[in-house]
């Protein structure tokens, strides 16, 4: 294990203390342990001190001239990134720009915790990434996209249900997976959003049609019975690793262009 490793397993301690969500969290590690393999690789610097705002700059250079997934932490890796569908495509400069968010926070923690004298990411300019308008789908492509849906087979009618829930409720798709059965107030059609990007909870509220849709009319249907009543943890059985990739799917099935389909679509 490099000094680089060791302060970067510090740093990830330090976040875990201050209570920052997971899915930043993975983002710190995941950059900062790509950029200390780079390091190491390219200039044989294995320790966070000797990190200067060329080698950053050179770094973020290099991120543009190369691919998605073209660089890995561990080589002997089984995911098989050259199997994605990405491979290999152009870094965008939003990608780009979180980096650069990334490593300001890490060399500022060790720049408090004095690890090193000079903070290298003081000069080093944010990258401006491009605002993208977004579409809005028409009332006949939503409609498409809700009908894609096998409801007869369970784990699509399971999908249809989330896919309503951030319809109606503008919900991400990361809270509606975070619910419990307790969460759930059947009488006022609301749900209780517990992990929040904000860290408040808050109260959403979905449609009557929802529940007599899903509930009645959708469950006499399905061809895979499940028990009485129809309980959230199974409900949601293997939907915790479930993505915004998920739902692309569908749309490509009643061929929605992906680049105009986000979450943000539904919501």
């Amino acid at each position: 294990m490099t000094v680089f490793d060791i302060e970067i397993d510090c740093f990830m301690l330090d976040c875990v203390a201050k209570g920052l969500a997971e899915k930043t969290m993975k983002s710190y590690e995941q950059t900062l342990k790509l950029y200390a393999k780079w390091m190491s690789d390219e200039f044989e610097i294995d320790s966070p001190t000797n990190v200067k705002a060329e080698h950053l700059r050179s770094y973020m250079r290099s991120l543009t001239e190369r691919g998605k997934y073209e660089m890995t932490v561990n080589d002997k890796a089984n995911n098989n990134p050259k199997a994605r569908e990405d491979f290999g495509k152009k870094i965008s400069n939003s990608t780009i720009s979180n980096f650069i968010r990334n490593f300001k926070v890490f060399f500022s923690y060790l720049s408090q915790e004095q690890v090193i004298r000079t903070n290298p990411m003081k000069n080093v300019k944010h990258v401006k990434p491009v605002r993208k308008m977004k579409v809005m789908l028409e009332d006949n492509q939503l409609k498409q996209f809700f009908k894609s849906f096998d409801v007869t087979k369970f784990d699509q009618y399971r999908d249809w249900i989330v896919a309503r829930l951030i319809f109606d409720t503008g919900s991400r798709i990361g809270e509606l997976l975070d619910i419990v059965p307790s969460d759930i107030d059947l009488r006022a059609n609301a749900l209780l959003l517990r992990n929040t990007k904000n860290k408040k909870q808050r109260f959403v509220y979905f449609s009557a049609i929802l529940i007599e849709s899903a509930y009645n009319n959708n469950r006499s249907k399905l061809t895979e019975p499940f028990n009485e009543p129809v309980r959230v943890d199974r409900f949601w059985l293997g939907l915790v690793s479930m993505d915004f990739r998920k739902l692309t799917y569908f749309t490509k099935k009643v061929k929605i262009q992906q680049s105009l389909f986000t979450t943000f679509s539904l919501n």
